[in-house]
């Protein structure tokens, strides 16, 4: 009787996990740019992707009667055309900045444009491994006139955020005047 000596060799691989990173604020800059800040645990990350998505829109302008005065205005409505979602993202090429701080809890996104909506997420990344996506932030910068600098539409999941930066004139001397707006 023959004996047969099998050996199996097994690897285990233990894949880490990461917290996915989540994003806290959203905030404008001039000339049309964006400051992200996100949160994220203590996991030990060689640094973080930032993807900022331009999202198709379709624009209809009406007028109607904007507020308890009355008084008539030109109301536009901009309506994605992809559905915010956190397991589907935006056809579009996404502008990616690589953050290689594993501290750093910010970055800038330079160079978009005005009039344009985008999607925002984050992740985390370590070696070849990645975190998933943060949920989705969506901000459009609109370049009115004069009068009204920037004016910032920001959602996240049921969430909506106008900011409207202004200049005020007092006494001569111009003051930047911030108001948001939860719709």
């Amino acid at each position: 009787m023959k004996r047969v000596l099998l050996i199996i060799v097994c690897n285990i691989i233990f894949a880490k996990t990461f917290q996915v990173p989540k994003i806290t604020s959203v905030t404008t800059l001039v000339p049309a740019g964006l400051l992200v800040k996100w949160d994220s645990n203590n996991d030990v990350v060689d640094g973080f992707k930032i993807s900022v998505w331009e999202v198709e829109i379709s624009s209809q302008g009406r007028f109607k009667l904007l507020n308890g005065d009355e008084i008539p205005g030109l109301l536009l409505e901009h309506k994605a055309i992809e559905p915010m979602a956190h397991n589907k993202l935006p056809k579009s090429k996404p502008i990616q900045v690589v953050v290689r701080d594993p501290e750093a809890r910010e970055a800038k996104i330079n160079k978009l444009k005005y009039n344009t909506l985008y999607e925002v997420r984050v992740l985390a990344y370590k070696g070849d491994g990645e975190s998933g996506l943060s949920p989705p932030t969506r901000i459009q910068l609109i370049k009115a006139d004069d009068a009204i600098n920037v004016v910032a539409a920001q959602k996240e999941n049921d969430v909506c955020i106008a900011t409207v930066v202004t200049t005020i004139d007092y006494k001569g001397e111009k003051y930047n005047y911030h108001r948001n707006v939860y719709i």
